[in-house]
């Protein structure tokens, strides 16, 4: 019981469950500055001495008022408090990340697209030019009766290596190019990943100083209700 507690730091008071004019003083005495442990711990303390007030022979009417209001609160309720203060705004920017994310990643996609439609319009084009170049060719040497010839036969070669080359370049671009999208897009992809951990890291910073914000709080309330309660008698 408290009258023990108070009996342990040298109040000798009798201990009889009562709170009397000698309890309240030994009490104002020894516990004139608040506890500095735990709110919790404090308000356990508190609501002990506000249980055995209300139990003494005289009665209080603001005491079980006073009992609601500092009641102890466990680590879970603490949490639960800072989680559903801090958690829809953690989500929001989760969420908005997410989106923005979404929307690099389909415009990379689009881009890449947009390379392979190019890239597949270059080849048409390179086929149709070759395939002019080659009639023209063929159409000269007849016309000149080198149908035939090794002049024909060698500038087909060389038309088809001059094919074979701009079709290669193509390709070579077009790998590049989808190449350096790729890089972009991962570096893009460990950036948002990165911010989601630093996001979730500094979460639980957050909700670490909020609990002990709101732990303060109540330690401060609880604190405030002593008061009202040694002024009310």
């Amino acid at each position: 019981a408290l009258q023990q507690q108070l009996n342990a730091q040298g109040a000798g008071l009798s201990v009889d469950g009562i709170w009397g004019p000698k309890t309240d003083a030994a009490y104002r005495r020894y516990h004139a500055d608040a506890p500095s442990g735990s709110s919790s711990d404090y308000l356990s303390q508190l609501t002990q001495l506000l249980k055995q007030k209300q139990s003494a022979t005289y009665e209080n009417p603001y005491t079980q008022q006073l009992l609601e209001l500092i009641k102890p609160k466990d680590d879970e309720t603490y949490r639960q408090q800072a989680e559903a203060a801090l958690r829809p705004g953690l989500n929001a920017q989760l969420e908005a990340l997410s989106q923005s994310m979404e929307a690099t990643n389909q415009s990379y996609e689009r881009n890449k697209a947009e390379l392979q439609r190019q890239a597949e319009a270059s080849r048409r084009q390179l086929g149709s030019d070759f395939a002019s170049m080659r009639s023209d060719l063929e159409t000269s040497a007849l016309r000149r009766g080198m149908g035939r010839s090794s002049y024909l036969t060698d500038n087909l070669a060389y038309l088809g290596a001059q094919q074979a080359r701009a079709q290669a370049n193509v390709e070579n671009q077009l790998a590049q190019d989808l190449k350096d999208i790729g890089e972009a897009q991962t570096l893009a992809q460990q950036h948002y990943q990165q911010t989601v951990q630093r996001l979730q890291d500094d979460m639980l910073d957050d909700l670490a100083s909020y609990e002990a914000a709101l732990r303060e709080k109540d330690k401060s309330a609880a604190q405030q209700a002593y008061q009202t309660l040694m002024a009310s008698y």
